[in-house]
């Protein structure tokens, strides 16, 4: 049986977050994708490398990636953030990589019960719920994701869901007194 890495990638281009569970500590890196002035394709090989140095290989090991996906109605720079996307998940599948994507408001709730929390509450709820701590929001993200991965995607979706009927019942139930 193969060893077992969580892998959580948050995708941008001034700085990817890339979280690998698996061993002792958690490796935590942030990437940017290449200088602004190149064109894309070059920007999305540039990441494909530094990408490549880090992750253990689908080869040797059973790695299981978790990307954050796009958020709807997000609209800064959304076509060349499509490209870089679209450009990583097409190689990690070339390369024998299993992913995912995780909505924006899952991998929120899943840190936080909100599926709209701002960033620095999210890192907040990170540290007080698994301890990790980090400067970069886009490498907090990456953790949330990674632990998703440790989870399993439908297991976490299917417990986030569980947690919202618990929670429009108990809103049901009437008292008397």
């Amino acid at each position: 049986m193969k060893k077992r890495y969580n892998v959580g990638l948050d995708l941008s281009y001034s700085g990817t977050g890339v979280v690998i569970l698996g061993d002792a500590e958690p490796k935590a890196y942030e990437f940017a994708a290449g200088k602004a002035h190149l064109p894309v394709h070059e920007r999305v090989i540039d990441l494909w490398k530094q990408l490549k140095r880090v992750l253990p290989s689908p080869d040797e090991f059973d790695v299981h990636i978790i990307i954050e996906g796009a958020a709807y109605g997000a609209e800064f720079n959304a076509f060349i953030l499509g490209e870089l996307n679209g450009g990583i998940k097409t190689l990690l599948f070339t390369e024998g990589f299993k992913y995912e994507l995780a909505q924006p408001t899952v991998v929120k709730k899943y840190a936080t019960d909100s599926g709209n929390a701002q960033k620095t509450y999210v890192a907040g709820c990170v540290a007080k719920k698994w301890g990790f701590i980090h400067p970069s929001n886009n490498v907090t993200d990456a953790y949330v994701m990674a632990k998703i991965a440790e989870a399993g995607l439908s297991n976490v979706e299917a417990e986030l869901e569980a947690q919202k009927k618990a929670k429009a019942k108990k809103g049901r139930v009437k008292t008397s007194g």
